[in-house]
């Protein structure tokens, strides 16, 4: 509804909610990014997502395989509450899940002036959206934000005709997985049981193929600290708005979030002074002086991701190294593998041995060992190295381990 002479020349559509403008700031870095390709310690993988709004697309773009190799993903959005230059975040949870619904409720129509042969829908349809708000107030923590809205009702075309059947439809939100789920089973039971009081039938969609439900949107801690470190550099740590409160809406960069270390922020693009309208609002309009901000912050947490990846990849290779030498410069031969061992044994069935062989090393070089006639001439001084760092890998992952233990159907992919 915005004159202006780029307006949308499909009608019935319109980019509502910013994503052009997501879409001009990602290929906005990809040039920058570009400008500094040599210097790049790493891959930069671009995503270019469709189907958002509703369609789950993170979900098969994580489906297809294209981010198995990725190993952290970062997201934003504009915001046309924030002025531009102005970032918001948070560490931990920022979005809720969410779920959608559609319930038929069936009666039996007849004329309005004698109801008592009718089965009335319209009855029974309002007394499901009175219970359903009882989902929240009555059946919920009241420190564990919840929100469950029928935003549809259609039924009836006339004045003086009870309907057959009535429509409701809405959305349940939630910052659990496990709460978002037994939302889901009580909306249908209540919908089904309220319907049934009023001798009506009712069935219930949640639309599990093309709309499954959306996790929670959870930012990564470590990656929130580089964030933080960048947005400060690059627009001054006051205009980093980092107390953001989580918001009820969602998205599916949440699916993202579920294999790979992942984090969203919010992006300023208020327009003027006055009070801008909010997404979805078809007088949406964007301060298209934000999009340098938002490109040069895409470019820079890449950047500084690969750096403190590199950098700690190194590290963490560097100690695997000391004490591959340390273990080569002491060889014991078998049942005498005292110092090699380490005191806490991890709890999963990967082998490594280690003890050394009676033979006298000839090679001269800095980690030679230092007992006369033991050495390791058959590896397994790495084979300790490398379960050592298995061990450091699984420890990472260790609330996914747990996960496993818990379902064994849950798919675990360590090496995201």
């Amino acid at each position: 509804m915005v004159e202006w002479e780029h307006k949308s020349k499909v009608p019935g559509k319109m980019h509502g909610c910013g994503h052009d403008a997501h879409l001009t700031m990602l290929l906005g870095a990809a040039k920058i990014l570009k400008q500094y390709e040599k210097e790049i310690q790493g891959t930069v993988v671009l995503v270019f997502q469709p189907a958002e709004e509703g369609g789950a697309g993170a979900k098969k773009i994580i489906d297809s395989g294209a981010l198995d190799n990725v190993t952290a993903i970062f997201g934003l959005h504009v915001v046309p509450e924030l002025r531009v230059g102005e970032v918001a975040s948070r560490s931990g949870p920022v979005l809720a899940g969410s779920g959608i619904f559609e319930a038929k409720i069936s009666g039996k129509g007849g004329h309005a002036a004698i109801p008592q042969h009718s089965i009335d829908p319209l009855l029974a349809a309002s007394n499901v959206i009175i219970s359903l708000q009882h989902l929240v107030s009555r059946e919920a923590d009241p420190l564990e934000p919840q929100v469950v809205t029928v935003s549809k009702f259609q039924g009836g075309a006339a004045f003086n005709v009870i309907p057959d059947y009535v429509t409701i439809g809405g959305t349940f939100r939630a910052f659990s997985g496990e709460t978002l789920q037994h939302l889901k089973q009580r909306i249908e039971q209540v919908i089904i049981g309220q319907a049934a009081v009023q001798r009506c039938n009712a069935s219930v969609n949640f639309f599990d193929e093309e709309k499954p439900l959306y996790p929670p949107t959870v930012n990564h801690g470590e990656l929130h600290k580089l964030f933080l470190d960048v947005a400060g550099n690059l627009i001054g740590i006051n205009n980093v708005i980092i107390d953001e409160s989580p918001s009820m809406g969602s998205e599916d960069f949440a699916f993202y979030q579920e294999v790979i270390p992942g984090y969203y922020f919010m992006l300023g693009v208020k327009s003027s002074p006055e009070p801008n309208q909010s997404l979805h609002s078809p007088y949406l309009k964007i301060n298209e002086n934000g999009l340098p901000y938002g490109a040069s912050l895409h470019a820079s947490l890449a950047a500084n991701y690969l750096i403190k990846y590199q950098h700690d990849v190194a590290k963490v290779a560097g100690k695997y190294h000391d004490k591959l030498r340390k273990i080569h410069e002491n060889p014991e031969l078998g049942y005498e593998e005292f110092e090699t061992r380490t005191e806490n044994s991890p709890f999963v069935a990967i082998r490594a041995n280690m003890d050394a062989l009676p033979v006298q090393e000839m090679v001269e070089w800095e980690h030679k060992t230092k007992v006369p006639g033991k050495m390791h001439a058959c590896g397994h001084d790495s084979h300790v190295a490398m379960l050592l760092g298995a061990a450091k890998i699984l420890k990472q992952h260790e609330k996914q381990l747990q996960a496993v233990a818990a379902n064994p159907r849950y798919e675990l992919n360590i090496y995201h």
